[in-house]
């Protein structure tokens, strides 16, 4: 989920998974304001503490975070899941072309495949991919 502004202070980017969260702002001094007002706002209203250590740095080719690749305002795929999501339907599909799967079988693989997929983000990239890598010539005929 993202969030442009929190309770204590606006950020330009923000994202945040259970107890791990990212800010985005334009400048170090912002973004040590806005550690300082969080950790007051956490410790004061929740009796929560920050664990350290607090990294801050450049991010401009995105980070990882969650699995994802995180640039900003968009919520890209890893390397690692767009390697999976290939291997998953390579292999489901030469399964069901030996004829090990079913048509069910082969649903259901494609369902776990874009389970590593889930965000709107990745609809381009599983479009080229598609593009790269046609689904097999035997399921079309089916």
């Amino acid at each position: 989920m993202t969030g442009g502004a929190v309770p204590w202070v606006k950020c330009s980017a923000g994202w945040y998974s259970m107890d791990d969260v990212i800010r985005w702002t334009d400048d170090r001094a912002t973004g040590h304001a806005i550690l300082a007002a969080a950790r007051a706002f956490l410790g004061e209203t929740l009796r929560l503490t920050v664990k350290d250590p607090v990294r801050g740095g450049s991010s401009r080719q995105g980070i990882v975070f969650c699995g994802y690749r995180v640039r900003g305002h968009r919520l890209l795929l890893t390397r690692r899941r767009k390697r999976r999501y290939h291997q998953l339907r390579r292999d489901a599909e030469a399964a069901w072309h030996d004829g090990r799967i079913g048509f069910p079988g082969l649903r259901s693989v494609y369902a776990s495949a874009l389970g590593l997929t889930p965000h709107e983000e990745s609809q381009s990239w599983r479009r080229e991919e598609l593009r790269r890598h046609p689904v097999a010539a035997a399921l079309d005929a089916a």
